[in-house]
């Protein structure tokens, strides 16, 4: 049985918001539902079930797909946890566990600063602190990396009802070991994370490759590329002949820099077509010489424009799987087979473009640069400088999981067998073996002993990553 139940085979209108979760695949019904309003209020909380011996799960926004967020046992929802401060002198934010990315923004007056990595999600819905404790990538992670690396501070709340500042200087290996954990050791009910100046405006442009030799020379150059602050691959399906892109943003500090930068760009990448994204919204891109400014805003809050067919009641068996920068052309290749083999192709998120005269499936890549070697859980590459995470995400009605299941599982092998590993959020049913090489033997082990410290009956989230427990 998984962790979060059965598998859903019937209509999800009668379902209430604890019983599934963003993937509508998994479904169960807490016996009992927490709902904590401070860190205080959260640490009795689950000292009360660590004194009792009941085992907890920890729900947040419950955007995850697998399932993990899921219990017919004790469940404790950590989203009214909603204190937020801006501490404008140290550029750092403050958030509790309920707080999500827009009113994050918010607070910290974005667009003027805005933290070095933002999700891709539509209206940065998501909690800021479920996003860092499971993993944390985006558009800027090229330049910047993950998300973890510009967490300061976090708070964590553990199951005998303390709550440790934790910090690189301040218990350092609780902190290493929450972020990408999933809450294993204990609940991030508040983390502090830098902030910078930022500009109003963003230089948009895709880079369109027909050529798939001179596609992947340039991937590797530009992810290097310090001009660029963000950059996304991006392959089309379903046109006459496979069109390969490269999504990329620069931030710049007034309009009149945007036709320089444009020159500069297309100076270094040479082949075919160059496509202008307008500062409209829904997005859509003008060819032609014209250069166009978005909005910083239209960047962070930027998501796919879903098609017609996409309604509550799909399940989304969604992945993000990151590989060697080495092996990502032979991955994507693999990718590509597997999806016809399974015919997901329809299924997948669709991008308009050209004035919606392009309405085309699409897989997005994310290149993610490893910056330190500290942080043992994240989904960046230990050994490599830039791990390519590829996101597959199709949406399926329910009759199609098993099926989209079997793709994802294909994959998954490829990926543990090209050294590359999965983002856990993601639709997984992972072997011990396959544990082993995503984390690796000595990290698991470290990994246990923090839990067998912080919660000695191994009470919490067990179960949330398949062999740990």
């Amino acid at each position: 049985m998984k962790k979060g139940g059965h598998k859903v085979r019937d209509a999800f209108s009668a379902m209430s918001l604890d019983q599934t979760d963003f993937g509508r695949i998994y479904s169960n019904l807490p016996h009992v539902t927490e709902a904590p309003t401070t860190l205080e209020e959260l640490a009795l909380t689950l000292k009360k079930y660590h004194q009792n011996g009941t085992p907890v799960t920890i729900r947040n926004t419950g955007h995850s797909v697998n399932g993990q967020t899921l219990t017919k046992g004790a469940q404790v929802r950590v989203g009214n946890i909603k204190h937020l401060s801006f501490d404008k002198e140290r550029m750092e934010v403050s958030c509790g566990a309920g707080v999500s990315w827009d009113e994050m923004l918010k607070a910290i007056g974005f667009p003027a600063f805005c933290p070095p990595v933002f999700p891709n999600n539509p209206g940065q819905q998501i909690h800021v602190t479920g996003n860092v404790a499971v993993g944390g990538i985006g558009f800027y992670g090229a330049r910047q990396g993950g998300l973890w690396n510009h967490v300061r501070r976090i708070k964590l709340v553990t199951m005998k009802g303390e709550i440790i500042t934790c910090s690189p200087e301040e218990n350092p290996e609780y902190f290493y070991y929450s972020l990408g954990g999933f809450g294993r050791i204990g609940v991030i009910g508040e983390l502090t994370l830098g902030v910078k100046p930022s500009s109003s405006l963003t230089l948009g442009m895709i880079l369109a490759y027909v050529n798939r030799d001179t596609y992947h020379q340039d991937t590797r150059k530009i992810v290097r590329d310090s001009s660029v602050s963000g950059v996304m691959m991006l392959e089309f399906f379903g046109l006459l002949k496979p069109v390969l892109g490269m999504g990329v943003f620069v931030d710049v500090r007034n309009e009149t820099e945007r036709g320089a930068l444009a020159q500069e760009i297309t100076d270094k990448y040479q082949e075919g077509l160059r496509v202008h994204i307008k500062g409209a919204v829904p997005h859509s891109m003008d060819i032609g010489a014209r250069t166009h400014h978005l909005k910083k805003l239209q960047v962070v809050y930027f998501y796919p424009q879903f098609d017609g067919e996409i309604q509550l009641d799909r399940c989304h068996p969604w992945g993000d799987y990151a590989v060697p920068e080495g092996r990502y052309r032979d991955f994507m290749a693999f990718v590509k087979s597997a999806i016809s083999k399974y015919k997901m192709e329809k299924y997948l998120i669709r991008e308009t473009g050209f004035h919606h005269q392009l309405d085309a499936p699409l897989l997005g890549t994310y290149p993610i640069r490893r910056i330190t070697d500290t942080f043992p859980l994240t989904l960046d590459i230990p050994g490599e400088e830039y791990g390519f995470a590829v996101s597959i995400l199709p949406t399926v009605p329910s009759q199609e999981v098993d099926r989209a299941t079997a793709m994802n599982q294909v994959i998954i092998d490829a990926v543990y067998g090209m050294g590359g590993r999965m983002y856990l959020y993601g639709l997984h049913q992972l072997t011990k073996k396959q544990i082993q090489r995503h984390f690796g033997s000595s990290v698991l082990e470290q990994w246990q002993n923090i839990k067998d410290e912080l919660d000695p009956k191994h009470l919490l989230n067990i179960g949330v990553i398949e062999h740990l427990d």
